[in-house]
């Protein structure tokens, strides 16, 4: 501490200003490598193409701008600015993909505040009448790795590109989840015809911006985020399955299931925006479900419904 006075006051008697703390939200694309410019890129699509900084599955792999065999050329990399390299699902395989983990720990206060926009970009392409076709999301996760929302661009249809060979750009923003520390960007390559994934992929960007005041809370009716199977036939094989609905600009935090007036389950994290599978309900007679949601904006929602089991069929007896 007296270190830190001393240093402070020889600034102020040097005129120099003491130095301040960096913002918390980073500056610029997030992501190394975007444009799969790092590495050699493939010369014939076959060939190997180096992707550093990028995890990858099964082919995908970068490939040079007027490749042999049909690929995009120099003259489009010269339109959009793709340098020498793109992305490439690759040969052999019906789906691949790429990935990339970008940590945002340093963004906490602003992003649990609900005061940091997840900005994502990318050039999707394809080869001429091909319905192969490329998608890049933004999966926000939590400090436990959770996922807690996503954002996802694309696809570009053969018909979108006019059927030519050729990059579109494609952009989307989201609000950063409470507690995300993490983004991980997964470009993935599907392929729909042929032996060559032609999904191509150039010039993917993820940035983050302050937002100067947190969006306004969305006030919500438990009617439209939970939603009941039918009441209306009774409960067989004592299972039900429930389904929660997120609104757009809301986020979900848990779920707790009462059965009877007992917990029965707690759902948290990626689970909440799956179907929600009840087992072993009552054997007979009528019994009431409750359904308490929690919001990261600190709403609280409940809904009940009241449902039976099925009586036991009486098996015949045969003369």
């Amino acid at each position: 501490m007296k270190e830190r006075i001393v240093i402070l006051l020889a600034l102020a008697l040097l005129g120099i200003a003491a130095p301040t703390a960096t913002a918390a939200i980073p500056s610029g694309n997030l992501l190394k490598n975007p444009g799969a410019e790092a590495g050699a890129g493939s010369s014939n699509g076959y060939a190997a193409g180096a992707l550093p900084s990028w995890t990858t599955t099964s082919s995908f792999r970068s490939v040079r701008y007027g490749a042999t065999g049909g690929f995009p050329s120099t003259a489009e990399s010269t339109r959009i600015g793709g340098g020498t390299n793109f992305f490439c699902g690759g040969p052999r395989t019906a789906l691949s993909s790429a990935s990339q983990i970008v940590g945002v720990a340093g963004a906490a206060p602003e992003i649990d505040a609900r005061r940091a926009q997840a900005n994502l970009s990318a050039l999707l392409g394809g080869h001429l009448t091909q319905p192969d076709s490329g998608t890049v999301g933004a999966l926000f996760l939590g400090a436990s790795g959770g996922q807690l929302g996503g954002l996802t661009l694309g696809p570009v249809t053969a018909a979108d590109r006019g059927n030519a060979t050729k990059f579109l750009p494609r952009a989307g923003k989201a609000l950063v989840p409470a507690g995300t520390r993490s983004i991980r960007v997964v470009l993935t390559a599907t392929r729909r015809e042929g032996t060559y994934d032609d999904a191509y992929f150039d010039n993917v960007g993820l940035t983050l911006t302050k937002l100067a005041a947190p969006p306004p809370t969305k006030k919500l009716k438990a009617k439209d985020v939970i939603k009941f199977t039918s009441s209306r036939h009774c409960i067989r094989k004592r299972k039900l399955k429930l389904r929660l609905k997120q609104p757009t600009g809301v986020e979900l935090q848990s779920a707790t299931i009462f059965v009877k007036g007992k917990q029965k389950k707690v759902v948290q994290g990626a689970a909440l925006l799956k179907k929600i599978k009840l087992k072993k309900l009552p054997k007979k007679g009528k019994y009431k479900v409750k359904v308490v949601v929690v919001t990261k904006d600190g709403q609280t929602l409940t809904r009940s419904r009241t449902y039976k089991a099925c009586k036991k069929k009486k098996k015949r007896k045969h003369k």
